[in-house]
């Protein structure tokens, strides 16, 4: 982790750092990085439901 907090900064790659160490082949390595983007797309909707969802029962009491 570094001093934002962040644990990738924005030149790494994690999914590609993976397939490249696990040495996977080209559609194995697509299909890596498209779950992880999916995956990442769930999270960040998810996170931003549950923190609207705070933020409107704030505002309702």
């Amino acid at each position: 982790m570094n001093e934002n907090g962040l644990i990738y900064g924005l030149e790494e790659r994690p999914p590609l750092i993976v397939a490249g160490a696990l040495g996977l082949d080209i559609q194995t390595t697509s299909y890596l990085v498209s779950m992880s983007l999916f995956v990442s797309g769930i999270t960040t909707g998810g996170l931003a439901a549950i923190i609207s969802n705070m933020v409107i029962r704030i505002k309702e009491e």
